[in-house]
């Protein structure tokens, strides 16, 4: 197997979880890094046994012709101008998600790798993990449901790092689109189709100035989260047409605020067939109950490669399918427009809130610079 030659642009929390991973892929040769911290620049040369060369400025890695492929993990609202000198240095490109913190950036995203002619694909990790992709096939291929009704997502967890941006609202975009592209990319993927409409209620209550939300994370000095403009918690309902609804139950302000609750997160639906489904990411199953012959069972989804992920379940696969997708030029599954149709409906929610209305997905789609083509739901790799 040609190992592929990579740098990465940003090694701080994702970043360095992505190192951590390509570390462990026989199939990947990391050989630069770039971050703006002295000190994750150097922690990151040195789990590379010093192979890799740091580099404060990433546009000095960009020069480098031996790099194929570069995987970017800096905060969102730096995506566009990093994606875009990525492309224009001709190489592929992974990225984080979300894209960025406004369609049109997203657009641009995509548009420049179509002109470069080169691959993008985007961290939509559950996209790439045994357990979804197992909850997939029992929903398309055995039609466990039959036609879905009906789809909730409940994560109810600590807040996010005690950071500045990730608080931010003009920074992440809103808490929704930093947080829950990945849960509206399982209800687009499962259901295969494109909300039309989404109504969201949130609010900032408890991550307030004065408040005592006091937030433990790895790594990082523990503080009081007593600033920022993003929601801590928010109901979003979504509109998929034909009688079909999704549901998103978010909370960030958990205790205690460190990880000893781990992510809990509970994916569920039911079908036309009276049948129910109610799957426990961290615990790694998925249950079926109800229906005309009222049969339980459950289904055991723990799998070794995505327990090797400390961040998110498909951590590893992501890396793998996106090497295999370099050397062999064959399209990527996460792609852009795949990131860019997880991001509708959380902008949308977005507005809701704000404006305290009903938001339209063409609305804002609109919005964007890509012409408003039919959903379309690329075939899942075997």
């Amino acid at each position: 197997m040609d190992k592929v030659r990579l740098g990465l642009i940003g090694v701080g929390g994702m970043g360095s979880e992505h190192l951590r991973c390509l570390l462990l892929d026989e199939g990947a040769e990391v050989v630069a890094v770039a971050d703006l911290d002295e000190g994750k620049l150097q922690a990151a040369v040195e789990r590379t046994g010093g192979k890799a060369k740091g580099y404060k400025d990433y546009h000095e890695l960009l020069k480098r012709d031996d790099i194929q492929a570069v995987f970017v993990a800096v905060p969102e609202f730096r995506h566009k101008a990093v994606a875009l000198d990525v492309f224009a240095a001709d190489k592929d490109l992974f990225l984080e998600k979300p894209m960025a913190t406004n369609l049109r950036d997203t657009d641009e995203i995509i548009l420049a790798g179509r002109q470069a002619g080169k691959l993008l694909q985007i961290g939509l990790v559950y996209r790439y993990a045994s357990f979804f992709r197992g909850m997939k096939r029992l929903l398309a291929e055995q039609q466990e449901l039959g036609r879905i009704l009906m789809m909730w997502c409940i994560e109810h967890r600590l807040s996010f790092p005690p950071i500045p941006w990730y608080h931010s609202q003009e920074k992440t975009g809103g808490a929704i689109v930093e947080k829950d592209c990945h849960h509206f990319d399982i209800f687009n993927w499962m259901l295969e189709r494109r909300a039309k409409r989404v109504c969201a209620f949130g609010a900032r209550s408890v991550l307030v100035p004065g408040g005592d939300y006091y937030c433990e994370w790895p790594g990082l000095k523990p503080a009081v989260i007593d600033y920022g403009d993003n929601v801590d918690h928010a109901e979003i309902i979504l509109d998929y047409g034909d009688g079909i609804t999704a549901h998103l139950s978010l909370n960030l302000a958990l205790r205690p605020a460190d990880l000893s609750l781990g992510f809990p997160l509970e994916i569920g639906g039911i079908g036309w067939n009276g049948r129910k489904m109610v799957s426990h990411v961290d615990e790694g199953t998925i249950t079926f109950t109800g229906g005309r012959t009222a049969e339980s069972q459950t289904h055991d989804m723990k799998d070794e490669q995505d327990a090797k992920a400390l961040a998110h379940a498909g951590g590893m696969q992501e890396h793998v399918e996106f090497l295999e997708c370099v050397r062999t030029r064959r399209p990527t599954y996460a792609d852009g427009v795949v990131g860019r149709e997880s991001m509708l409906p959380a902008f949308a929610a977005e507005r809701s809130i704000k404006e305290g209305r009903i938001v339209e997905i063409e609305e804002i789609m609109d919005e964007g610079l890509l012409p408003n083509e039919p959903y379309c739901e690329p075939p899942m790799p075997r």
